[in-house]
């Protein structure tokens, strides 16, 4: 199980980057993205000279990968992002790993 808690209110391009490349990673060896999914993950974290340019294309990639990407761990779980309607925190894992971050950060 793995999953990423992030405050919205703290997320920013440099977050949304590390996880697209983390992601991009587990990819490697999973091998369980899209072509299209590649393409829009590559796209946001390819480097630029301006750390805003493209800020808008971005975050529409990254809503529509929020709403759209599952991939699944060794165990066959599957993987997606969530939002914690408690906290409004975004989670990108399982549904039981959901349940013991929320356990963990009581």
């Amino acid at each position: 199980m793995f999953y990423v808690r992030v405050n919205r209110g703290e997320f920013d391009l440099k977050h949304i980057k590390t996880i697209c490349s983390r992601v991009l990673v587990w990819n490697e060896e999973h091998h369980q993205l899209s072509d299209d999914q590649i393409k829009k993950l590559q796209y946001i974290t390819q480097p630029t000279l301006d750390a805003n340019q493209h800020r808008d294309e971005i975050y529409k990639l990254c809503l529509e990968l929020r709403d759209t990407m599952t991939l699944h761990d060794d165990k066959g779980r599957v993987l997606h992002f969530m939002v914690d309607k408690d906290t409004d925190w975004l989670y990108f894992g399982d549904d039981e790993g959901l349940a013991e971050a929320k356990v963990l950060s009581i």
